[in-house]
């Protein structure tokens, strides 16, 4: 029961929290104070977690909550899946920006122009290798020089930004989980996954949207917030 006397000495020139201390509503009048306390306070320019992409199907995403629903309980080593609703392909990571960097890079996308292209599904692997999963993948056929040339073309746009380029070259694929545990059981079927994705048929699907992202981490998982997006003419 302290507490409060000690947010009241440290915030002693607020008035508000003298008038909350001792009152018949003292702990819900004193949060009360507390918020009107900080807000004195700037809390500075926010900066959001961002990435450019390509959303996926609705009929992918689907078929991606049947092939968790399938696999996720045949593994012991611990993953984190991706949520279907999220599944998209990442064109480039963009990591932390604040608002004006964001603004300019929303700029800079919308002068982006592409054809819409057909993408084919199909096999999938781990990075970094087979050996040492850390992250499971999906691949694709007809239409992934196109993904590489969209990456290419965002790429090129974002370098007089400040965004160098990437060291490794792109890889068209769409994420199916990260490894969470450092040591994986051998004994799960680390090796009948990519043979069964290589049997999957997917439904082709259009790709004709590029889309800035914000993501927000939490405890389940990332979840995505469309920024802005251009699309195919």
């Amino acid at each position: 029961y302290g507490l409060p006397g000690v947010w009241a000495r440290s915030c002693a020139p607020n008035r508000f929290i003298l008038q909350a201390i001792g009152s018949p509503c003292a702990w819900h009048r004193w949060w009360l104070a507390c918020v009107d306390c900080w807000s004195f306070f700037p809390l500075g320019n926010e900066s959001m977690r961002c990435f450019i992409g390509v959303p996926l199907p609705a009929t992918w995403k689907e078929a991606l909550a049947a092939l968790i629903q399938c696999w996720k309980p045949r593994f012991y080593t611990r993953l984190v899946w991706t949520r279907p609703a999220t599944w998209h392909v990442t064109l480039r990571f963009l990591g932390e920006l604040d608002s004006q960097q964001v603004d300019s890079v929303a700029e800079g996308l919308r002068g982006l122009t592409f054809p819409a292209f057909a993408l084919e599904a199909g096999g999938g692997g781990y990075f970094p290798s087979a050996r040492k999963p850390r992250v499971a993948w999906l691949g694709f056929g007809d239409g992934a020089a196109e993904l590489a040339r969209r990456a290419e073309a965002v790429s090129c746009m974002l370098t007089p930004l400040g965004f160098p380029l990437e060291g490794r070259s792109f890889v068209p694929h769409a994420t199916l989980f990260r490894v969470k545990d450092t040591v994986i059981r051998r004994g799960d079927p680390w090796r009948e996954l990519p043979l069964w994705l290589m049997e999957l048929q997917w439904a082709p699907a259009i790709v004709d949207r590029v889309v800035l992202w914000r993501s927000i981490l939490d405890s389940a998982g990332a979840k995505h917030e469309m920024l802005t997006w251009v699309d195919a003419t």
